[in-house]
C-alpha cells in the first residue's frame, strides 16, 4: 500500500473514440504511465485498481478539464 496524501484528479479521456471522464489517484504516486505526446499507455493505479487501459489517449495536463473531485471514481460516457 502506498503512502501519503492522495489526490483525486478527474481527467478526460478518448479511448474508441469514446469521450468520458475518470478520477485517477494521485498521478504520480499510483498512476505509471509512459508518455507518447499525449497518448498514455498502460495506465494503472496501484491503490486502487481503478483503472487499466493498454490504449489512452489523454489532453496534456494542462488542459482546462483538469480539476479536483471528492469522489475516488467517476466515469461520464459522453457522445
Amino acid at each position: 500500500m502506498l503512502s501519503g496524501p492522495f489526490t483525486t484528479i478527474v481527467l478526460t479521456l478518448t479511448e474508441c473514440g469514446v469521450l468520458y471522464d475518470l478520477c485517477i489517484l494521485q498521478l504520480v504516486s499510483c498512476v505509471s504511465l509512459e508518455a507518447e505526446g499525449e497518448r498514455w499507455t498502460n495506465a494503472t493505479t496501484t491503490q486502487s485498481n481503478l483503472l487499466y487501459s493498454s490504449r489512452i489517449e489523454v489532453y496534456n495536463a494542462t488542459f482546462p478539464k483538469l480539476h479536483v473531485s471528492q469522489y475516488p471514481f467517476s466515469r461520464s460516457v459522453s457522445g
